[in-house]
């Protein structure tokens, strides 16, 4: 890296800068920092490659950086800015308590203090570093569990119709592949959203270092998905041949994690391939430091946008805004919440629903570990005539993810989502009617029927981001921040009919709203 400057501060300067910006930024992100490494390293994780993400952007920083001539004329006023953007989301989702957002709102922050301390030329250079930072901030688990499900459905598809076409008399069955008395199950694990993540994140990281133009980089970039669901698919052929042939249990074990490796070796081929042919294909280039690259206009456009003059007090203002929101994010933290309504909800829940009896049911401390909060009903009603439906509430005072969906704590369970549909609940009297899903789940011997929905206040709802939206904004109102998930489930046998079920199922939705309001 060349330094060009009229006035280049010294280098204990900014190294006293840099280690104070990161301090602030460290205290006013500690509570971001923790889930996201809670994301990282938890069972299961769709992010335990989020760890690897910083490492990889120092490596594209240092490489952008021996690359580039530096001239520093700081943009203050853009860069704090940024800042103040940034840090703006960042305390509104601590109000809100969306973790989401606020990780990505440090992006904005390490731009503006580019700006600020060094100005455009080194924000050029490193702005593809610090984009890419973004892929270690995991979606939330309600986005990965539609994801999932619906990625799983269209492997299921595509491999299940190649099984056809090569003539193993492979059927289709939701979420199994039957041969016959035998059966392919497609689990959760194999639906290739975590290749998929992992997948887009190295085609972005390739397409970087690839001397093609900017348009085939997006082409290159935006091709990890259906390579992904390709990938994924040929996987579920490769165990779907084996299964036709030697059983089930052969593709048990070994046979099952290997084939999970070669999902990323075919996939890093063919992106290989896609970007050989891309490079072949005609495109404007020229000659800069001795190196055949092709021309990039947007970095022309972006020049004109920040230009500035030289100025240290935009770094110096820079650390105390970041030290200033570190300390009204401490005290957001710490305010206190209105009280959850949880054991008075829990008291109006009658014992007798739809000519059935309820009691109640202990849960286990895994389940409770589960579901990440106590406030939870869990009650058996149980008639002559008909099976048992269980009712399961989940209320969440101050922490609003205990009110995740219940695919989540489902396939933490070792169970596997067959299907998801939507349906409509009529209350009994006046309310309103309203959405809500009916899944069914199998796995370990047992197969369920259940339909759930949420609450934020007098709002009730099938969505869960809208739900989520709703006590957001309570928060953000200083107003209450609970809400429920409720779910009814019962026992499914293979004579059951899904229809009936699930009008019994609606029924006790129906006498149970009125109660939740």
């Amino acid at each position: 890296m060349r330094v060009v400057s009229e006035k280049p501060w010294p280098r204990s300067v900014f190294l006293v800068v840099g280690v104070l910006a990161l301090v602030a930024i460290a205290w006013l992100y500690r509570s971001t920092a923790v889930w996201m490494t809670d994301r990282w390293f938890a069972p299961d994780s769709y992010y335990n490659h989020g760890w690897l993400v910083p490492l990889v952007a120092l490596f594209l920083a240092h490489r952008a950086l021996k690359r580039t001539t530096i001239e520093h004329r700081p943009r203050p006023i853009l860069g704090l800015s940024l800042i103040l953007l940034g840090g703006g989301i960042h305390l509104v989702s601590l109000l809100a308590q969306v973790h989401f957002t606020s990780g990505f709102s440090v992006l904005f922050i390490f731009l503006g203090l580019l700006l600020s301390v060094s100005g455009a030329a080194l924000f050029r250079a490193l702005l593809f570093p610090v984009l890419f930072l973004g892929f270690m901030i995991p979606i939330p688990l309600a986005a990965i569990a539609d994801l999932s499900l619906s990625l799983k459905l269209i492997a299921t598809r595509l491999g299940g119709n190649t099984l056809v076409a090569l003539g193993t008399g492979a059927t289709l069955d939701g979420p199994f592949i039957r041969f016959g008395d035998d059966k392919l199950i497609i689990g959760d694990a194999c639906s290739g959203l975590r290749s998929l993540i992992a997948l887009t994140a190295f085609a972005v990281l390739f397409s970087s270092i690839s001397p093609v133009g900017w348009m085939k980089k997006t082409f290159l970039s935006l091709s990890s998905l259906p390579v992904a669901i390709l990938a994924n698919a040929g996987r579920i052929v490769f165990l779907g041949v084996v299964t036709f042939f030697f059983g089930s249990e052969a593709i048990q074990g070994l046979v099952h994690d290997v084939s999970g490796l070669l999902i990323y070796v075919l996939a890093f081929w063919i992106l290989f391939m896609i970007e050989r042919v891309l490079a072949k294909l005609p495109g404007k280039v020229r000659v800069a430091d001795g190196e055949k690259v092709e021309e990039r206009a947007g970095s022309l456009i972006l020049g004109g946008l920040v230009r500035g003059r030289f100025s240290r007090s935009g770094a110096t203002a820079s650390v105390l805004i970041l030290f200033g929101m570190g300390y009204v994010g401490l005290n957001i933290e710490g305010a206190s919440s209105v009280p959850p309504q949880s054991p008075q909800a829990m008291a109006s829940i009658p014992y007798h629903l739809s000519g059935a009896v309820g009691r109640d049911e202990p849960l286990s401390d895994r389940t409770y570990e589960l579901l990440e909060t106590r406030d939870v009903l869990f009650r058996q009603y149980e008639s002559e005539a008909l099976s048992s439906v269980n009712v399961c509430i989940v209320f969440s005072g101050d922490n609003r993810k205990t009110a995740h969906p219940p695919e989540v704590c489902y396939r933490a369970s070792g169970l596997e989502v067959e299907s998801k549909d939507e349906i409509i609940l009529h209350p009994d009297g006046d309310a309103e009617e309203f959405g809500a899903y009916r899944i069914v789940v199998s796995g370990q011997g047992h197969r369920r029927c259940a339909i759930y929905w949420y609450v934020s206040g007098d709002h009730f709802g099938r969505d869960y981001m809208k739900q989520q939206a709703h006590l957001a904004w309570n928060s953000f109102r200083g107003g209450a921040t609970g809400g429920a998930m409720v779910r009814i489930s019962t026992a499914m046998h293979p004579t059951d009919d899904l229809l009936l079920i699930t009008e019994r199922l609606q029924e006790f939705g129906r006498e149970l709203a009125p109660y939740l309001r």
